[in-house]
């Protein structure tokens, strides 16, 4: 048997929009960048704390931190 619902207070449906934050977000204080860790993974870091974990090899860190700068650190295009 379905349950009346009071007229005095409607049911309201809230929506909310969740956003993640993305690391090229300028807004965020400090830089995000790529740390090895001794089990052979990789660490994506943004100030103290570690966002990401993945596995990978240490040769790797310093051109994924250059990719990661580049991208974060990228001119705008010019609108035509």
């Amino acid at each position: 048997m379905p349950v009346a619902q009071s007229s005095t207070s409607p049911h309201r449906r809230t929506l909310l929009r969740m956003v993640r934050p993305s690391v090229l977000d300028l807004r965020f204080i400090g830089d995000p960048w790529i740390v090895e860790e001794s089990d052979g993974r990789l660490l994506l870091c943004l100030g103290d704390y570690h966002l990401a974990g993945i596995r990978g090899l240490g040769i790797d860190v310093p051109s994924l931190n250059f990719v990661l700068d580049r991208l974060r650190n990228r001119r705008p295009r010019r609108r035509a």
